[in-house]
């Protein structure tokens, strides 16, 4: 070192720089700077002066202050020196050969002529070794971060996370001039050092070479995995085109809720499928909450049976009241007989036990069938019943289920421990009502002949893959410690506090819900109702457990009593910890799924456990053990989709299928006080008594529940308002009374018409239209359907929403389309104005009539050429000409065909079966053709001017409006003519001319809300399924109110003249023309998606991509055309083709991830 760089040999005196002993294993000042790698005084003078220091005395006792002095000193004289050397000259510059003027003077100093700048040792501005370039900035920060900050005595050293850890790479990271000045995301850079890293960590187990994306949708701990990519492309594409996952099956549902049934959103899935992708859950996430658990309920060992096991009561299932409720045991393989029979509910016989004969197998052994007790007791009673008699009531002591081995129900034989034998079965809390048996929970029990139950393989994984440790018997201690779990999870104290619903976050019950139930005290206990299994942690205590934590009989049955988890603080050895009480395996899994699902839903424990809750009681019995089935997260999905689109709260969706919540927790009131108690504008609260009251009573008491019901719920105390409401509750849930289901279905109703920004009035009146009573029945039970495939609640929410989207869309009233439709009775004409106009009608009719005398004037043959008679009024009464003289209308049969063409038609049909001569005939024809076709256009514009005059219906319309009412001209006529007692002019209205003129009028009200013209009405009148409606349907129905105006408002936005949009469907609905030119149909489509495509100035392969999925692969329905358009708006809009947005709409919520690959590479293509 010193012969190198001798200038650090005289630093410091080299004799006060000797070692002091071996046992300090100091060195000399030379050695020191060796070991520090320092090379020059440069090196010394890098680094702060104490840092120097510190670094130097733990090597040698050389005296750092005085060598970083020195060398400052050194580096200082050197740096001038050499800056000196840079710009002074050598030598004298030789002078310049000079021309001109100034040749003649001497030029005096200058900076180049004092000062030789070396220029091509300078860098370019921006250059990469310029000492102000971003090189030298970030060597100089990592110089900083190497050297200074992380040799800092400051903290635990062996904590320090150092920068060749947090980023390996940038040691040999290769400078040029792409790294230094080509911007990158730091998004980038940070999945590069964390993919290698993990890489590294993988290398040499099983995984190593797995793609990490795929490694992350497969691990399912720590709690941020399952991660899919894929699903998180859709997800942030469609969020950027303000679409959640599943709106799109929506958007371009080939059938709308106009048509009734469950069709709405079905495209190539059904529509539940959709509702559950508005989770936004991927197939991974959606798979953890949804699969089977593989865990019973309880699990039973051969010494508890000999004891007798008893289990939790039920107390978490009877809050406001007390109910006789009862065990069933199904018929399932596992149980081989019951004595007496108890898959049914049973309301007689005394205290007794069930003998239940239960199949115990072993994995390649024979069966062995053993006899139990089963029954139901008191928490602290001993005395059993009937497993499935009704549970007699007794003052605090809820029902358990209770099962042991008799040796006398075993001709007395003891039971031996029998490792490896088990059985699994379940059973089912049940209630006896008047109308049958509620079922109301499942119970999973595992009963083993082995000591103590060892988990199995699936059970293990479980806790290996969810929780990252190995669980192998029933005791989950080490999970149950809270520093534990919390590790574990993830979750600090205060969560895990909201998650169980304990301590702080306890929950509360609103004291204008008081319960009936005599156990709401806690009794004996002391533990008053509510308790976390009934609001706020639900979900997960489940059904129960039987892990009960108290080691006295006392202490077990208060947590029979309170089967709620809870946290309690121990002591052990001097050290308090805490744990979780009253764990299961079952509970387990549960927690975690809720904890998970919290984060991808940033909902709060308690309100998202309400949601849940309400979805799973909304299921009924078809989930009974409290699982995340389909329907739960249909809930999620559709709350997350009304919550983006509406103003609603958690708590608030979730009463639309369950109670009104009257819990809180922490400082929160109470839902159910802050709709009718919160601010009080009563001088006493409205209070759930359970007593009946009455509507249209006077009674004080019923009027003020009325007008606290009208406060609460934001409607009027009227008959199209609360009445109404109350009427269709009565109907569907049951008589009037201050209970929490009468109540929570009246807010339900109320709530859901405030959320879509209707009337009470206009709420039901659009249910009515959509669905009639089923709809309404839908809501006010808030029920799931049960089997079947009609709509439930869920479906007639998303019609709704299309319906109110539609109504805003046009700027019209539930109350405008159902007086179109004749729904709601309308005079579309005051009846003294129409008695007036039909007066003045009936003057004008009589000129108007074909009279005798006309058809003399034209002398016509009253013979044929066999001599036979021919009496033209007569012959032409059939199907002409009454005798009244009005001539018979006759609808087109053709397209092009018209009103007059079809009378002379008619009427040669009339004379083909006469004797008369082609030239007789001829003239007879042009004769009577013409009279009657002038008749029929004098009584034709006798309507036509009533209608114009009223309504302002142009004229070339009326006679398409009289067909499209199911009328004819002469049909009108004549029932002004012969109206019973009807003499005319009259100054009363008979009634039923009234009604077909109103409903003529109706339906020109319509025609002239459309703003169609003439031939487009007259196209679809004559064919019917052009338009997408059942042949030969005229009538005026939402469907093809909904499909004309649709017709009118497209036609006018794309610009393209109606003309081409008719006879692209004349060419679509040619068969015959095809059959005629022999076209191959795949060529014949291939021209009507070309010219489909032209109108909607679209490319042609876009419109036979979605054509193809139609039956005929081309539009040959309005319908269709319309649902393209959808399509087209939606490609549009996110930008995607026409693949790409059917591959969305196929998509299910347990698809494979491969499926979600391309769709989520789109999306992230059109987002760029």
């Amino acid at each position: 070192m010193s012969e190198s760089n001798p200038l650090l040999s005289h630093l410091v005196d080299a004799a006060a720089t000797g070692a002091q002993g071996e046992g300090e294993e100091k060195v000399d000042f030379i050695t020191a700077m060796e070991r520090l790698d320092i090379q020059s005084v440069f090196d010394i003078v890098r680094q702060p002066k104490g840092l120097f220091c510190q670094r130097l005395a733990e090597l040698s006792d050389a005296d750092g202050e005085l060598a970083y002095d020195n060398a400052l000193c050194y580096a200082v004289q050197i740096a001038r020196l050499y800056r000196e050397e840079q710009v002074t000259a050598d030598s004298p510059r030789p002078p310049a050969q000079r021309s001109g003027i100034r040749a003649l003077v001497e030029i005096g100093p200058s900076y180049p002529n004092l000062f030789r700048e070396r220029w091509d040792e300078f860098c370019k501005v921006g250059a990469l070794a310029a000492v102000d370039s971003p090189v030298a900035y970030l060597s100089t920060l990592y110089r900083l971060a190497t050297t200074q900050l992380e040799a800092e005595n400051t903290g635990d050293a062996s904590k320090k996370i150092r920068l060749d850890i947090r980023r390996p790479d940038i040691k040999t990271l290769l400078i040029d001039q792409q790294a230094t000045f080509k911007p990158l995301p730091m998004l980038d850079i940070a999945n590069t050092v964390l993919s290698r890293g993990i890489e590294r960590y993988l290398s040499g187990t099983p995984a190593a070479g797995t793609p990490l994306y795929r490694l992350f949708s497969q691990r399912y701990y720590p709690f941020s995995f399952p991660y899919s990519l894929a699903q998180h492309q859709c997800v942030l594409g469609l969020a950027g085109k303000k679409l959640l996952l599943g709106e799109i099956n929506y958007l371009i549902s080939p059938q709308l809720p106009v048509v009734g049934g469950n069709n709405y959103g079905r495209g190539q899935q059904h529509p539940t499928v959709a509702q559950q992708l508005f989770a936004g859950l991927s197939v991974e996430q959606y798979g953890l909450l949804t699969r089977v658990s593989p865990f019973s309920t309880y699990y039973i060992s051969h010494s508890q049976l000999v004891d007798g096991w008893q289990g939790p009561s039920v107390s978490n299932l009877h809050l406001f009241e007390s109910r006789y409720t009862g065990y069933l045991l199904p018929i399932q393989p596992e149980v081989k007989h019951a004595n007496p029979e108890a898959h049914e509910i049973v309301t007689t016989g005394g205290p007794m036990s069930t003998q239940v004969t239960l199949a115990f197998s072993k994995s390649g052994a024979g069966d062995k069938d053993i006899v139990l007790s089963f029954g139901v007791r008191r928490v602290t009673q001993s005395e059993n019943y009937a497993l499935n008699r009704h549970s007699p009531p007794s003052a605090n002591q809820p029902a358990c289920a209770h099962i042991q081995y008799q040796p006398a129900d075993n001709a007395g034989a003891a039971l031996p421990v029998s490792p490896g034998y088990q059985t699994t079965f379940e059973m089912l809390v049940a209630l006896g009502t008047d109308n049958g048996t509620l079922l109301l929970e499942k119970q999973r029990f595992t009963l083993t002949l082995d000591e103590a139950y060892v988990l199995n393989g699936a059970e293990q994984e479980f806790f290996r893959t969810y929780y990252g440790l190995e669980v192998m018997t029933l005791n989950t201690a080490s999970l149950s410690d809270l520093d534990t779990f919390m590790a574990r999870s993830e979750l600090n104290a205060e969560q895990v506090e909201a998650l169980l619903s304990q301590r702080s976050q306890r929950p509360r019950l609103s004291a204008n819900c008081p319960s009936l139930n005599p156990s709401a005290n806690g009794g004996q206990f002391k533990l008053p109702y509510p308790h976390a299994s009934h609001y706020g942690a639900c979900y997960v205590n489940g059904v129960g457990s039987d892990r009960f934590d108290g080691a006295s009989a006392a202490a077990q049955d208060r947590d029979r009593f309170d089967n709620s988890m809870g946290l309690q603080e121990n002591r052990e050895q001097g050290r308090t910890y805490w744990s979780i009480t009253k764990t299961s395996l079952n509970r387990f899994d549960r927690l975690q799924r809720m904890i998970r699902l919290q984060r991808w839903m940033n909902i709060p424990f308690a309100e998202l456990d309400t949601l849940v809750v309400s979805a799973i009681r909304g299921c009924g019995e078809n989930n009974l053990d409290m699982a995340l089935n389909g329907d739960v997260m249909r809930v999620l999905g559709l709350f997350r989709y009304f919550s983006s689109h509406y103003t609603v709260s958690p708590e608030e969706f979730a009463a639309f299928f369950h109670h009104l919540s009257p819990y809180s927790t922490g400082e929160r009131t109470p839902l159910f006080d802050q709709v009718f108690n919160s601010p009080s504008l009563f001088d006493t609260p409205f209070v759930l008594d359970q007593q009946t009251f009455d509507l249209s009573s006077e009674a004080l008491a019923d009027q003020k529940t009325a007008y606290q019901l009208c406060a609460g719920l934001g409607v009027q105390f009227t008959e199209g308002s609360l009445l109404q409401l109350a009427n269709i509750t009565i109907r569907y849930v049951g008589p009037l009374n201050r209970s929490l289901a009468i109540v929570s279905s009246l807010y339900r109703q109320a709530r859901i018409a405030r959320m879509f920004g209707l009337s009470i009035e206009d709420y039901c009146a659009l249910l009515d239209l959509l669905g009639g009573a089923a709809y309404q029945g839908n809501l006010a039970t808030g029920r799931f359907r049960v089997t079947g495939s009609t709509p439930d609640i869920a479906d007639v929410l998303m019609h709704m929403d299309w319906a109110v989207t539609w109504l805003k869309d046009g700027k019209r009233t539930v109350g405008e389309v159902r007086r179109l439709l004749g729904r709601d009775p309308y005079e579309f004409l005051p009846p003294q104005t129409l008695l007036e106009r039909l007066n003045r009608l009936a003057t004008e009719l009589t000129p108007a009539l074909v009279a005798p005398s006309d058809l003399e004037r034209l002398n016509l043959p009253t013979k044929d050429d066999n001599g036979a008679d021919i009496a033209w009024r007569t012959l032409l009464g059939t199907r002409l000409l009454s005798d009244q003289g009005l001539v018979i209308s006759v609808y087109p049969e053709f397209l092009e065909d018209t009103a007059a063409q079809a009378i002379y038609r008619t009427l040669a049909q009339i004379l083909q079966p006469l004797h008369l001569s082609a030239e007789v005939e001829a003239r007879v024809q042009e004769q009577l053709g013409e009279c009657l076709v002038s008749g029929h256009a004098r009584q034709l514009q006798l309507l036509e001017g009533l209608l114009q005059d009223t309504l302002g219906l142009p004229r070339a319309l009326a006679a398409c409006v009289i067909q499209w009412c199911g009328e004819s001209t002469h049909g009108l006529l004549s029932l002004v003519l012969t109206a019973p007692g009807q003499n005319w002019p009259s100054q009363v209205l008979d009634t039923a001319l009234a009604e077909r003129f109103q409903a003529l009028l109706r339906h020109a009200a319509a025609a002239r809300y459309l703003g169609i013209n003439e031939r487009a009405l007259q196209t679809f009148l004559s064919e019917p399924t052009w338009l997408g409606l059942p042949s030969r349907s005229t009538e005026l129905t939402l469907a093809s109110l909904y499909y004309l105006e649709r017709y009118c408002q497209l036609v006018d936005m794309l610009g393209k003249p109606e003309a081409e949009w008719l006879g692209y469907l004349a060419l679509a609905n040619s068969p015959a023309q095809i059959r005629e030119t022999n076209a191959l149909p795949a060529a014949t489509n291939e021209s009507v998606n070309t010219a489909l495509a032209r109108l909607l100035n679209w490319q042609p392969g876009e419109v036979k991509t979605f054509c193809d999925t139609l039956p005929d692969g081309r539009a040959t329905q309005w319908v269709q055309v319309e649902w393209l358009y959808r399509c087209q708006q939606v490609c549009q809009a996110t930008g995607l083709g026409a693949g790409s947005v059917l591959l969305s709409t196929s998509l299910l919520s347990y698809s494979n991830t491969p499926s979600w690959v391309p769709l989520g590479e789109a999306l992230m293509a059109v987002s760029r």
